[in-house]
């Protein structure tokens, strides 16, 4: 059985990135965040 991961575009860097590399966005089909991007604005919010 082939595994469910689909593609994405980060929406702050436009990277490409799978399933499970970041958080995907419920309003933009194919759209998201990377983990990159996750990652740096928690840092940026939590600061």
């Amino acid at each position: 059985m082939m595994s469910s991961s689909k593609m994405y575009v980060c929406r702050r860097c436009q990277k490409n990135f799978k399933t499970g590399e970041g958080k995907p966005d419920i309003r933009f089909p194919g759209l998201g965040r990377c983990n990159d991007c996750l990652s740096t604005a928690a840092a940026n919010t939590s600061a």
